[in-house]
């Protein structure tokens, strides 16, 4: 770094003398930045007035972001080969630089943060989610939030946008009523009303007659099996679960390997989940139509 401006830092790749705007990163580095260049690479708010000024230099525009977040958003603003993006490794980043690319409006740099969020979708979910709903990125916006939607409810309303919690509410009650819809499955199968296995069902008579009723063990045996399914607070190990229940399962052996009748359960909640509509479509008109566009 050299030093200038009263022994503050300023960035080597920012200090040409010619440049007009001056700002100071969170850690105290300073870059010197051309109007002109702001003015064609972002939008309003960037020059908005939306910053506070320095204590000690009101021409001095503080930001909150630090110098090496700052270092490669500013890059974008210049005629030259874009920074590679590929090259940040460290997920905390990532997210912060794009953050930072969303918030400053720097259109040109956007396309190629959103890529690069991608595989960190698992990490940082929530802040992924915010930055998609205040950018308009449809689809990490849809992603991050069947990632989060096994999470309590309580957890994510404290850390999502203020405008999604309504919409939320709504998206949980959808998963709800999946649940639902999976217990009341399993009780039009029910045909005993005892504990155990009955003549009727196939966990232990193979040349059962109605093989797609089931007794009363294997009726709790899949009451817990998604009362388990429910409780599931990560999106991906849901999805694995029910992928490990589609295995056929022996029948007249009782329960001592599973249900029998798992598989088909779990395929009827397979088929009930991907039913379930993506995130944006519980948004209000107006932020619909702003997704949509």
């Amino acid at each position: 770094m050299e030093m200038q401006d009263g022994g503050i830092p300023t960035h080597p790749l920012f200090n040409d003398p010619s440049a007009d705007i001056v700002v100071e990163s969170s850690d105290g580095t300073r870059f010197r930045l051309h109007r002109k260049n702001i003015k064609v690479h972002t939008g309003s708010a960037f020059l908005g007035g939306l910053y506070c000024s320095s204590v000690d230099d009101p021409d001095i525009t503080c930001l909150s972001e630090p110098g090496d977040v700052l270092e490669i958003v500013f890059q974008f603003l210049y005629p030259q080969k874009h920074p590679d993006l590929g090259a940040v490794t460290e997920s905390e980043s990532v997210v912060a630089i794009a953050d930072a690319v969303g918030k400053y409006e720097i259109y040109g740099a956007m396309n190629a943060c959103e890529i690069r969020l991608r595989p960190f979708l698992s990490d940082h979910p929530t802040e992924i989610f915010t930055y998609a709903f205040k950018n308009r990125n449809q689809e990490l916006l849809n992603k991050t939030a069947l990632i989060l939607s096994r999470f309590p409810l309580h957890e994510r309303l404290e850390n999502l946008p203020p405008q999604c919690s309504l919409p939320w509410v709504n998206y949980q009650k959808t998963w709800t009523a999946v649940f639902d819809a999976i217990r009341t499955y399993i009780r039009t199968l029910l045909q005993g009303t005892g504990p155990g296995p009955t003549a009727l069902c196939i966990c232990t008579n193979r040349f059962s007659y109605n093989s797609k009723g089931i007794c009363g063990g294997c009726y709790d045996f899949l009451r817990v099996w998604v009362l388990n399914l429910e409780k599931t607070h990560r999106f991906a190990e849901l999805g694995t679960k029910i992928a490990s229940s589609l295995t056929p399962v022996p029948i007249g052996q009782g329960l001592t390997n599973g249900c029998p009748h798992l598989p088909a359960v779990a395929k009827h909640s397979q088929t009930l989940i991907k039913k379930i509509p993506p995130f944006v479509s519980f948004l209000d008109c107006s932020e619909k139509k702003e997704f949509c566009q």
